[in-house]
C-alpha cells in the first residue's frame, strides 16, 4: 500500500531508558511486529530481515536499525542510539510510501531520493528522505528483498549520499505532496 511520501510515523515514545534491557526488549517487540513478522512486499516481492549473525538472540537487522556503534571485525557491543530507536518505524514508512511516481517531478522537490548501487553479485537500493536525513537500504536477492539498515545521517554523510544520488541519476526523486 503506497501513501504520501511525507507520511512518517510519529517518533516512538520509549517507556524505558534507552540503555536498559527493558528498552531493548520493548524495541525488539516492535521490530518483530513491524518488520520480522510482518508481511511486507516491495515491487511484488517479500521483504525480510537479515537473521544472521545473532547478538543477544536478536537479528543483525534489528541492531542496524537501533544502534550506531559496532566494533569492526567481530560482533562487539551494540549501543542503542536513541534517535535511531525512536525512528525505528521510519524504514518501513520509506519503503511503503515510495514510489510516489504518480506525482510529477518538481525542480524544487525535497522528497525521497531512490537509487541503486552494485553490491557483490547483486545490488542495493537506497531511499533517502532529504528533509529528515533518513536513509533506508534494502538488498535485492533472487526472489525477495532484504532490509539492511535504516538510520539518520549526519550532515557530512547526507551530503555524500545526495552527491552519490546525483552522480548516478538512476531515478527521479519522488516528491512530497
Amino acid at each position: 500500500m503506497y501513501k504520501e511520501c511525507d507520511k512518517l510515523s510519529p517518533l516512538l515514545q520509549l517507556e524505558y531508558p534507552v540503555f536498559t534491557a527493558e528498552c531493548e526488549n520493548e524495541l525488539y517487540n516492535i521490530f518483530c511486529m513491524e518488520y520480522k513478522n510482518a508481511k511486507i512486499t516491495y515491487e511484488g516481492l517479500p521483504v525480510f530481515t537479515r537473521k544472521d549473525p545473532l547478538y543477544n538472540g536478536k537479528e543483525e537487522t534489528f541492531w542496524h536499525f537501533i544502534s550506531d556503534t559496532h566494533q569492526k571485525g567481530h560482533i562487539g557491543e551494540y549501543v542503542i542510539d536513541e534517535i535511531r530507536a525512536r525512528r525505528l518505524l521510519w524504514g518501513k514508512d520509506l519503503l511503503l510510501n515510495s514510489p510516489c511516481h504518480t506525482i510529477p517531478h518538481k525542480p524544487d522537490c525535497k522528497g525521497i531520493y531512490i537509487w541503486d548501487y552494485p553490491y557483490k553479485k547483486t545490488y542495493r537500493r537506497k531511499f533517502l528522505h532529504v528533509k529528515y536525513s533518513q536513509l533506508l537500504i534494502i538488498e535485492k536477492r533472487k526472489n525477495y528483498w532484504l532490509f539492511i539498515t535504516n538510520h539518520k545521517l549526519d550532515r557530512l554523510h547526507k551530503n555524500f549520499e545526495i552527491n552519490d544520488y546525483k552522480s548516478k541519476k538512476q531515478k527521479t526523486p519522488y516528491c512530497l505532496r
